[in-house]
């Protein structure tokens, strides 16, 4: 339908099933942008996919006893929710000092700065391993993608200059 006409029965476009040749009725520029956030959705859900392994750690009761106390939207995440108190030797009169800290005495009668730190062990060579077959993974498929994008531009130039 012309714009502004109100009689004429129309459709729109179906966001999975139109193929980028019918989106280059508005420019090539139109088609490649579809064709790109169709491949970039497709290479984050496989790329989250490969780092499930990753959510299923920091989740768990090895990495930080289940993430106790924490939101769902950071339930995987490296949050740790483990925690343990120790004696800081270099604290006194550092200016970060919070909550987290207080003054006591210890055996000898000495003020001792106590404070709080996370008992989480640091990422693994399993998570380090994940993240970088991530890492690998997204890059070779942005740099397909680029390759896929000046061969799929001239495919559609082709076909608006044959059409």
């Amino acid at each position: 339908a012309e714009p502004g006409e109100a009689n004429a029965d129309t459709e729109l476009f179906h966001p999975f099933s139109t193929p980028e040749s019918a989106l280059n009725e508005w420019g090539i520029g139109v088609g490649i942008y579809f064709t790109t956030m169709r491949f970039m959705a497709m290479i984050l859900f496989v790329a989250g996919l490969i780092s499930l392994p990753n959510l299923y750690y920091f989740q768990s009761d090895e990495y930080s006893n289940g993430q106790e106390g924490i939101t769902w939207t950071l339930k995987g995440s490296a949050v740790c929710t483990k925690k343990e108190w120790v004696v800081c030797t270099d604290c006194e009169g550092h200016p970060s000092l919070s909550e987290n800290f207080f003054l006591s005495e210890d055996a000898n009668g000495e003020t001792v700065y106590i404070g709080q730190r996370n008992a989480c062990d640091a990422a693994t060579y399993a998570q380090g391993m994940t993240n970088w077959l991530v890492m690998a993974f997204l890059i070779v498929s942005i740099l397909c993608l680029g390759i896929f994008q000046r061969l799929r531009e001239i495919q559609l130039d082709e076909e608006k200059l044959t059409a």
